[in-house]
């Protein structure tokens, strides 16, 4: 994914839960440390 300084990216996801279901199993999945990582901490 890249989006340059002036981009808006939008995420419509998960939110809140921090897990995901795929088939019956329940997998560890959090969003914001997620987004926090790929901003480099940069979130606004």
């Amino acid at each position: 994914m890249a989006a340059d300084a002036d981009d808006i990216v939008v995420l419509a996801g998960k939110g809140h839960e921090d897990y995901q279901v795929i088939g019956q199993q329940r997998i560890a999945y959090d969003e914001r440390a997620l987004v926090a990582q790929y901003m480099g901490g940069q979130c606004a």
